[in-house]
C-alpha cells in the first residue's frame, strides 16, 4: 500500500460536538492531504441535527444519535456516509461505541488506523501524545508514508 498515490482514498471519522464549524473543521483536514487525494470525513454526534439553515459540506457526513434505532442499527441505509464506498485508509480519530464501530466496519475500507483505540477491524494502532484530530492525522500520514515506501 503506498499512501503517497494520488488516487489513494482517505476517510477521517471523529466526533463533532456541534460547536465547531463544520467548514472549519474541513478546511483543517484539507491542508493535509494532496489537491488530487480523495479525502471524506464522516462525524458522529450526539446532539440532533438542526434541520432549518444547516448544511454540510461536500464530502463531510454526520450520524447523529438519533440515526439508529433501539438496537444500534442505522434506521436508513441512506445514512450511510457516502455513495463513494471504497477507501483505502480510514483513520479513527477517537473512540466510539458499537453502534459506531458496525458504521465503520459496514463499509469497504482495506486499512484502519487507530490512536489507541483497539478493535478486531483495526489493522494499525498508532500511540501518540498528540491531543488534535489534525495532528493526529499528519503524524499517521508520516508514519505510513515510512512503512509504505
Amino acid at each position: 500500500m503506498s499512501i503517497n498515490r494520488l488516487d489513494t482514498s482517505f476517510l477521517i471519522v471523529s466526533h463533532w460536538n456541534g460547536s465547531d464549524s463544520l467548514l472549519k473543521i474541513k478546511e483543517q483536514f484539507k491542508n493535509l492531504f494532496e489537491d488530487k487525494q480523495h479525502f471524506e470525513i464522516l462525524l458522529f454526534t450526539h446532539i440532533k441535527r438542526p434541520k432549518e439553515g444547516f448544511e454540510i459540506p461536500s464530502r463531510m457526513y454526520i450520524i447523529a444519535k438519533n440515526d439508529f434505532n433501539l438496537f444500534g442499527k442505522l434506521k436508513s441505509k441512506k445514512s450511510y456516509p457516502t455513495e463513494y464506498t471504497h477507501f483505502d485508509v480510514c483513520f479513527l480519530v477517537d473512540e466510539y461505541d458499537k453502534a459506531q464501530d458496525n458504521v465503520i466496519k459496514a463499509m469497504k475500507i482495506k486499512h484502519v488506523v487507530s490512536f489507541g483505540y483497539e478493535r478486531s477491524f483495526v489493522n494499525i494502532n498508532l500511540q501518540t501524545s498528540y491531543v488534535s484530530s489534525q495532528e493526529k492525522i499528519k503524524f499517521a500520514l508520516a508514519m505510513l508514508s515510512k512503512i509504505s515506501d
